[in-house]
């Protein structure tokens, strides 16, 4: 049976595109996601990476976002749109690992969909509390596996509000791994 892990070595990674700047300046996007349209300036300015700040060596909210995780860490990436409720989603479509695989395991990320209760403000709020509703809550997750540094491209895709693909984009962070 697998290690339980406990939330504290799970390292959480939200990633925000400003897709409305993205397709502004770079349109039209590549339609073909193995080819993805380059960021330009890869990503600064229309990409925004957080996480906690005691995994964060450098780039907190900006594009290249290094972290450090111990060995054994799962670390959870999810992406959200500037606009997200109005105009424009973005999903990590894949991910490619092109410098140090055997950092991770597996050698790539693995896609994951949960059907989590989320709260959310009833109607009256705040003099009503909150209600709860099931939500997907997809991420994209891998496992350090031993000490170095291993370079990641995401390649992400963006919808608009009536769900047709405006195109593929890519740019490549950094994860530091460190010993336990």
């Amino acid at each position: 049976m697998p290690d339980i892990k406990s939330t504290f070595e799970i390292v959480d990674v939200l990633t925000i595109l400003d897709a409305e700047t993205i397709l502004k300046s770079q349109s039209p996007l590549s339609s073909d996601s193995n080819k993805p349209t380059t960021l330009l300036n890869n990503g600064t300015g229309t990409v925004y990476m957080v996480t906690t700040k005691g995994n964060a060596i450098s780039g907190q909210a900006g594009s290249e976002l290094n972290i450090s995780v111990d060995a054994g860490d799962n670390i959870r990436f999810r992406t959200l749109s500037l606009t997200d409720a109005a105009d424009y989603k973005c999903f990590i479509h894949h991910t490619n690992v092109s410098k140090n695989k055997e950092l991770l395991v597996p050698d790539n990320f693995t896609f994951n969909c949960l059907n989590v209760d989320e709260p959310y403000p009833a109607p009256g709020w705040p003099a009503n509390g909150v209600s709860s509703e099931k939500r997907a809550d997809y991420f994209w997750q891998t496992t350090a596996e031993s000490d170095g540094q291993a370079t990641y491209q995401f390649v992400v895709a963006i919808y608009d509000r009536h769900s047709t693909l405006k195109g593929y984009v890519t740019w490549d962070p950094y994860i530091t791994i460190k010993g336990n």
